[in-house]
Order: structure tokens, then sequence, then C-alpha cells
């Protein structure tokens, strides 16, 4: 590898992390997301009024370093959401088990029958 694909890589897992960072303030702050953007965007609200100053620096700090600007407050809300979406499939699979998103059924287990249930459907002309 050269050095320029290192340096690269190494820049990216440093954003993996801060990622990673930010949707842990998310996970533990009420009001999650919103919260989190709120605060990078300086709106008051009653989620936002409960997180300390400490918290509220921390994730703006973050917010510019995974977006590369100064001014987070100026960024729109789907480029404020993105650094809390995940990025990978694993990712994005665990973010569905813990949200309850996957692996429901969908179908009635009736007992005793066989074939298919059709439902009732009005006439088509």
């Amino acid at each position: 590898m050269d050095k320029d694909t290192i340096e690269s890589k190494k820049k990216e897992e440093q954003v993996s992390l801060k990622r990673n960072e930010l949707r842990q303030f998310s996970k533990q702050l009420n009001g999650g997301d919103q919260a989190v953007m709120e605060v990078a965007q300086g709106i008051s609200s009653a989620y936002t009024k409960a997180i300390s100053e400490q918290d509220k620096n921390a994730i703006i700090k973050l917010y510019q370093e995974i977006l590369n600007c100064k001014d987070v407050s100026k960024q729109s809300a789907k480029d404020l959401h993105s650094p809390l979406l995940p990025t990978s499939l694993l990712e994005k699979f665990a973010a569905r088990k813990a949200n309850n998103f996957g692996g429901h059924k969908d179908f009635l287990e009736l007992q005793g029958t066989k074939g298919q249930i059709e439902n009732a459907v009005g006439k088509i002309e």
C-alpha cells in the first residue's frame, strides 16, 4: 500500500469512531437523534435543556470533525442526520435488531389447516 491509501484509511477509521461516539450520545439522551441534531443546530427545546454544556460542546465538536465545517448550525437536517445512520451492512442489521424492525411474523398460523388462505377481494371489472 502506498502512503496516501494508508492515511486515507486512518482518516476513515477516525471518522467512523467519531460517528460511533455521536451515535452513543444519541442512544443515551432523551429524544435520541432529534436531541443531538437540535444541539448541533443550536435549538433550545425540552430535550436540549436537559443536556449539560460539556455534552453539547462535545456533540458540536464531533459534528464539526465529521462534516469538516466550522459552523454546524447552518447544515441541513439531512446532513446532520447522515452521521447518525448506520453505514455498513453489519451496522444496519444491528440497528434493525436494536429497534425491532426485522424478524416480525406477518403470517397467521392456523392449527390444523393446509393450503393457502386468500383474502376476499372486491369484484374486478
